[in-house]
């Protein structure tokens, strides 16, 4: 059995475990929108309970991301602790509004991560393929707190 190839910052496709995980994440962000626009009043009561709850989550892992750049040394200084932390601290806060404005604070901070993650590309921080994978999932995420946004 040939050992498994690690993702560096010279590869250039998506690895495909990461694209798998990253793409499996997503898939609970479009159940609950097709829940919140099919289903009963009993089911999308509970999909709107869980979608701002799952997507703080998911936003405050992303952050965490930045902490394990830092700790591997991809940073300048303490540039990525800074900014791991601010996801979750909008995922906090999100919890803490109305449905309407929570997912508002979420995008804002998905997308935001986004184009901070997409600078990090830039700046040879972090590898091109992430930046990719990002655009990717991110923009999925963004459509369905969109269509969530709306269907409430």
């Amino acid at each position: 059995m040939e050992p498994v190839k690690r993702p560096t910052e010279h590869t250039p496709e998506i690895p495909m475990t990461t694209l798998a995980w990253g793409w499996a994440g997503v898939l609970p962000f479009a159940a609950l929108c097709v829940a919140l626009l099919f289903a009963d009043a009993s089911l999308a009561g509970m999909a709107q309970q869980v979608l701002v709850p799952y997507a703080a989550v998911i936003l405050s892992f992303m952050g965490g991301v930045h902490w394990g750049l830092e700790m591997r040394g991809a940073g300048r200084g303490s540039l990525l602790y800074h900014s791991g932390i601010f996801p979750s601290l909008v995922a906090v806060a999100a919890l803490l509004l109305p449905v309407h404005l929570a997912l508002l604070a979420l995008g804002v901070g998905f997308a935001g991560l986004l184009a901070f993650d997409l600078w990090l590309a830039r700046e040879e921080i972090i590898p091109q393929w992430y930046s990719r994978l990002r655009i990717q999932l991110t923009s999925a995420v963004l459509t369905c707190l969109i269509i969530a946004g709306l269907a409430i």
